[in-house]
């Protein structure tokens, strides 16, 4: 029973983990008057077929966060946000970095990649950068931004007919240790 239930898992597990980057965020350093900056770099080029729109894009600081939007990558490349005395967001030293990418609309959102796949991302994406080594983010600290594939309605009905199918063996094996005990 357990060995149908993780064959399961692995071959639908699958269907789902799909991901593509489409960019970089990066910690960049803090200054001696105490200003932090935070940079966000897209690039779809050779990835999407056409641009990517966001509704907005918040970058999450210590508790504190800044939105900017809507913006469509290209044109929009990079993205610097600054934290310190007098800014929406605070100075580092500084544990994490959480940016935040939302879709227009209340639904996963279907573009084409640029070797002609559909890819369908959720309405919003997080992209969490962590420390390395020790308690905070070291200047130069980066991490991919990376959309990550929904599944799509096929996908959920493929899920539903392997767990119909796979529903006999379990009942059988709860049968058996039923009788047995």
């Amino acid at each position: 029973m357990i060995r149908y239930l993780l064959s399961f898992l692995v071959l639908t597990g699958s269907a789902w983990a799909t991901s593509i980057t489409i960019g970089q965020l990066e910690y960049l350093s803090t200054n001696q008057q105490g200003i932090s900056g935070y940079k966000v770099i897209f690039n779809t080029s050779g990835v999407t077929a056409q641009p990517l729109t966001f509704a907005s894009v918040t970058l999450s600081v210590g508790g504190r966060h800044e939105t900017i939007g809507p913006i469509t990558t290209p044109p929009t490349p990079s993205i610097l946000f600054t934290g310190g005395p007098g800014l929406g967001l605070p100075a580092c030293p500084c544990t994490s970095l959480r940016l935040q990418l939302v879709f227009p609309g209340n639904t996963p959102v279907t573009f084409m990649l640029a070797n002609g796949e559909l890819f369908t991302a959720s309405r919003v994406n997080l992209t969490v950068l962590l420390p390395q080594s020790g308690n905070f983010l070291m200047p130069g600290a980066s991490t991919s931004v990376v959309l990550t594939a929904v599944p799509e309605p096929q996908t959920w009905l493929l899920i539903g007919i392997g767990l119909l199918a796979a529903w006999p063996h379990v009942r059988q094996g709860i049968r058996k240790k039923q009788t047995t005990s």
